[in-house]
């Protein structure tokens, strides 16, 4: 490569570093038309173009960055995740595997090959890798994270609620694990701190269906049915939202017969007052 051709890569990848994902394609296709067999731009390529939604250009380009430099561990990392979001998980897991083989020491491989594997229903493995994850990157959010996915499946409750604290502590403005913890705290039978979580993800996310939805569910356990009503009605008119409507109709259902059964009960009483039946909980 000419001292042209590098300044017009490191160029690029600047751009990328940016978060410029179009100027970066542009110098990395420049780079290319040049130098053909230049298996980082390659790589690269493939890399920003998988970030812009176009995995299946993606894996075509890092297959040939692969051809080039077998013993390049990003170029099968790379591989494996754009292979994953085309909904190819065994060949993610193969690439996968073998970015693992070159880079042993890597936690982001090791967390996406978890993904992989549990795509695949492979959970034991998953949660091995996962694990060899946060081993070698001790509090990564996403490893954590990731790992208390697949306990809280597992109906391990308790585990996940610490690995999803573990993440919220390195990423605390993560929606998805506050949504998370607040989940798992409240299979667990633990209202109030279902609650305090819930509350956090849908002010991090307002617009979230399902953060709506399981704060509503754990403001009725807590008896709080009109606060729980006012989430479901929000989030039955979100796309998305099928639970959420669902739920709504039951409780609507349950209130109208809690309503009505107040209302024969206070016709047997006259002189009883409407606010000396508890309707909420």
């Amino acid at each position: 490569m000419s001292q042209d051709e590098l300044a017009v890569f490191q160029r690029a990848l600047a751009d990328h570093r940016a978060g410029s994902l179009d100027q970066a394609i542009l110098g990395y296709r420049a780079v290319l038309k040049a130098a053909p067999e230049h298996a980082a731009s390659r790589d690269l390529l493939g890399l920003a173009l998988y970030q812009t939604g176009e995995a299946e250009a993606a894996v075509d380009q890092i297959t040939l960055a692969v051809e080039l430099a077998p013993d390049m561990a990003s170029a099968w990392y790379h591989l494996g995740i754009a292979l994953r979001a085309l909904g190819q998980p065994a060949q993610a897991v193969d690439a996968l595997r073998s970015a693992a083989a070159r880079a042993p020491q890597d936690a982001e491989i090791c967390n996406s090959l978890g993904l992989a594997l549990d795509d695949l229903g492979e959970t034991a493995a998953a949660a091995e890798s996962l694990r060899q994850a946060l081993a070698l990157k001790p509090g990564f959010p996403a490893a954590a994270s990731n790992l208390a996915n697949i306990l809280a499946r597992q109906g391990s409750y308790a585990a996940a609620v610490g690995l999803y604290r573990e993440a919220i502590a390195g990423a605390p403005r993560r929606a998805e694990f506050q949504l998370n913890l607040g989940t798992a705290l409240l299979n667990q039978g633990d209202m109030e701190g279902a609650v305090a979580a819930l509350a956090i993800a849908l002010s991090l996310a307002p617009n979230d269906p399902r953060a709506m939805n399981n704060l509503a569910l754990a403001y009725r356990q807590q008896g709080r049915i009109e606060l729980a009503l006012k989430l479901l009605e929000r989030a039955a008119e979100l796309p998305g939202s099928d639970e959420a409507r669902n739920n709504l109709m039951l409780l609507r259902r349950d209130r109208g017969r809690q309503i009505e059964g107040a209302r024969q009960y206070l016709a047997t009483r006259p002189s009883a007052s409407e606010e000396a039946v508890d309707i909420e909980s």
